[in-house]
């Protein structure tokens, strides 16, 4: 046909995959898992502070505890103590497990919707980011998105996929729709039957521990509405928290443009366009119940991207633009995700000097942590001391970090004048505080040594 135009209800047999198609996906994947490691060696330090509790709860989780958590998922801590295991490293496993996710995301997006569909998904910054970097966020997206591209050939192994994201981050359950939608009615019970194969680690733990299994997001509600709150509270809040989430986006034409072509294609008959549009808004549903920012959107907004490819490469002329504009689009993206920040070098900075000496430490700065073989140990707030935390002085920091048995003390300079105005002096004369030896000063932290009694 002129332009290699395919009529529209022959939209979900498109990209059948062939050899050369199968040859193609594996060179985007390797594409993706060469620019992502390379972006992971480029930030080799901590970039997501929540990942502190994830590099800390596999030794929980070994002694027994913390196996069911309303917040997050087991599959994620138990990958990552796997894997640092194996590296030496939890953060590096972490980094490794990112960057294979990426691959495994760009891979299996090149041969279920097609090549240049996953030369975009490279050029996307938030994809190039979040593929180098620690946490549930890309490896959830991943298998997401494998078991929207398993789920017409292969139910039952897309169910046991998404049922692996859901162990990863529980707003995986959004894209349980489109699964179920693309696996038909011929496929739907294997699918189901998949899922909670791959979930009953999750459910008997909860039944044994006396747990309920169903996550408990009240503390992230309360979070996104500044108060505590029940469901059906945030039920009345939600379109404001929607707004609020997608308001960021409704003047940037690449998001606008990418919802439109996934519209157009899915009113065009491509069922794989509907599952995208359906993941992609229920995501954004349940993430804007409570709050919502570049991170958690994540989803959201790589799904999104991928409908103005999708629509537009079936003709020859514009797979052959979009193929060119990924690639100018993701040099100058892989040029920005390749510049190191002050904050991160500051950050990087302190932590290597922290680490040469003992634990615990007490910080003004939740990021500060200590590598200790293949763990971090995050540090002590020092609002933990108690009482007023803008009251909190040189002396008062001195005798409380001696009575926990503390050995060093991290002061942030940013921080200090915000939030702890009263360790001013300290910064201003720190070899003047009594009870603490300066170890170090940087640009953006002082670092003391606790004086034994």
């Amino acid at each position: 046909m002129p332009g290699d135009v395919r009529p529209p209800q022959l939209a979900d047999e498109l990209l059948e995959p062939t050899i050369t198609t199968v040859r193609t996906s594996w060179a985007v994947a390797a594409l993706a898992l060469v620019v992502c490691g390379a972006l992971a060696w480029r930030h080799p330090g901590l970039r997501l502070v929540d990942f502190l509790s994830f590099a800390s709860r596999p030794d929980r989780i070994a002694d027994g505890q913390d196996i069911v958590n309303d917040l997050y998922p087991v599959g994620y801590p138990v990958m990552v103590g796997i894997s640092g295991a194996i590296v030496g490293s939890r953060l590096v496993g972490a980094k490794v497990l990112a960057v294979l996710a990426a691959a495994l995301s760009a891979g299996a997006v090149a041969r279920w919707l097609g090549p240049v569909v996953g030369l975009w998904l490279i050029a996307q910054p938030v994809w190039l980011t979040y593929g180098a970097t620690e946490g549930t966020d890309l490896p959830s997206f991943a298998l997401c998105t494998l078991a929207l591209a398993l789920a017409r050939r292969r139910p039952a192994a897309a169910g046991v996929v998404l049922g692996l994201a859901f162990l990863t981050r529980y707003t995986a359950m959004a894209a349980i729709p489109g699964v179920l939608w693309l696996a038909g009615r011929r496929g739907w019970v294997r699918c189901l039957a998949g899922l909670v194969l791959a979930t009953t680690p999750h459910w008997l733990a909860a039944v044994w521990l006396g747990r309920s299994p169903i996550p408990d997001q009240s503390f992230n509600l309360a979070v996104g509405a500044g108060a505590r709150m029940d469901i059906w509270g945030a039920l009345a809040r939600w379109p404001q928290g929607l707004t609020r989430a997608v308001s960021p986006y409704l003047d940037q034409g690449a998001f606008l443009v990418g919802a439109a072509g996934l519209g157009f294609a899915g009113l065009r008959g491509d069922r794989r366009a509907i599952a995208l549009l359906s993941f992609a808004a229920l995501h954004l549903a349940m993430v804007s119940l409570a709050f919502a920012n570049p991170r958690l959107l994540l989803p959201t907004l790589l799904t999104v991207a991928l409908g103005l490819p999708l629509v537009l490469q079936h003709n020859r002329l514009a797979r052959t633009g979009l193929a060119i504009a990924a690639g100018v689009w993701g040099v100058v993206a892989v040029g920005s995700a390749w510049v190191v920040d002050g904050q991160e070098a500051a950050l990087h900075e302190v932590v290597g000097i922290v680490s040469t000496g003992g634990g615990p430490v007490l910080s003004t700065d939740p990021w500060v942590h200590r590598l200790s073989g293949d763990r971090l140990e995050p540090s002590i707030p020092a609002r933990e001391l108690g009482g007023d935390p803008r009251a909190l002085d040189g002396t008062t920091l001195a005798q409380g970090a001696r009575q926990r048995g503390i050995q060093q003390v991290v002061l942030d300079r940013a921080r200090v004048g915000r939030t702890y105005p009263g360790l001013s002096d300290a910064l201003r004369r720190p070899e003047h505080v009594e009870g603490l030896t300066v170890r170090a000063q940087t640009d953006r932290y002082v670092v003391f040594a606790v004086d034994p009694r």
